[in-house]
């Protein structure tokens, strides 16, 4: 959990966990070139009071749900596939933000 603050996370691996990153109250959020896989509740979550989240370069493998936010966020060159689709969607940006760019992103055999 990102409690405030900034905080820049790459080159990591989450296998196999219940939840991957959940981002709260966080400002300036980078999560750059890790792996997600089969992830059982959400890999990248936020509340309603992240900002600006940059999602990039990143692979989800056969996760529940990969991206659920309320912030600002930016999404781009990330790799999507075999999601359980247990929840409405692969990759949902909700409520509190200003804005959200998808930009150049892959999604293979379920997802939205």
């Amino acid at each position: 959990t990102i409690l405030g603050g900034s905080a820049y996370i790459c080159n990591t691996q989450f296998i196999n966990m219940t939840n991957g990153i959940n981002i709260n109250s966080a400002n300036n959020v980078t999560i750059d070139n890790c792996e997600f896989v089969n992830i059982s509740g959400t890999a990248i979550n936020s509340n309603a009071y992240g900002a600006n989240v940059n999602i990039t370069d990143n692979i989800f493998l056969d996760n529940r749900q990969s991206i659920y936010l309320g912030a600002d966020a930016q999404i781009e060159n990330n790799y999507f596939s075999n999601s359980q689709m247990s929840y409405d969607s692969d990759v949902y940006v909700g409520c509190c933000g200003n804005w959200a760019l998808l930009r150049n992103n892959t999604f293979l055999y379920g997802g939205d």
